[in-house]
């Protein structure tokens, strides 16, 4: 990943400014940083939110997060508390309430666990985004060992399909419908045709 959005100190501030000029936001977070405080900031000011959200097996997320300390610090548990808090505090609850969808980025590692974060956002009225494995970053060197078959993935696909009732679209990135990307050290890049 790029990093946190909620570490940046500016954060709340841009936000602000963002809703003052009536721009929709939708972020993505690892969901580790958000607390009472952040979640009742984000719900007030209608900001949908995207969480890392690979498998509900603790062991394999924690593999996925980052390993020993990843374990140590329990990171999985600390997304699935936050995922949980969203859920009690009203996201995806309605129409008007702002939507949560959970990120799912299909691995060797999770691919069989990916069904029960399906499941488990139908039940909640969450969206399943199912994400692309990128030859990039930390996966770059372990992109082969790491990355599913086609065969796994086509599998994965017909599962969506039955979950759903429909044929799974992966969702265009917000950035490419806007035309606006705040990166990841908080330079924000207009493409020219906006």
């Amino acid at each position: 990943g790029l990093g946190e959005p909620l570490n940046d100190p500016n954060f709340f501030d841009v936000i602000s400014i963002l809703r003052k000029s009536k721009i929709n936001v939708s972020l993505f977070s690892n969901g580790l940083y958000i607390n009472d405080e952040s979640i009742d900031f984000l719900y007030r000011n209608s900001v949908n939110l995207i969480i890392k959200c690979d498998t509900f097996s603790n062991n394999t997320f924690n593999k996925i997060l980052g390993g020993k300390n990843a374990q140590k610090y329990k990171l999985a548990e600390k997304v699935y508390t936050t995922i949980t808090r969203l859920i009690d505090y009203g996201y995806s609850e309605s129409p008007r309430s702002p939507n949560l969808a959970l990120s799912i980025v299909p691995t060797k590692f999770n691919i069989s666990d990916i069904s029960s974060v399906v499941d488990f956002s139908i039940e909640n009225n969450l969206f399943p985004l199912i994400g692309e494995l990128e030859c990039a970053g930390k996966a770059k060197r372990l992109f082969s060992e790491i990355c599913p078959t086609n065969r796994q993935l086509c599998e994965l696909y017909e599962l969506l399909k039955n979950a759903l009732g429909k044929e799974y679209n992966i969702p265009i990135c917000p950035a490419a419908v806007a035309g606006m990307h705040v990166n990841n050290v908080g330079n924000v890049i207009v493409h020219k045709g906006t």
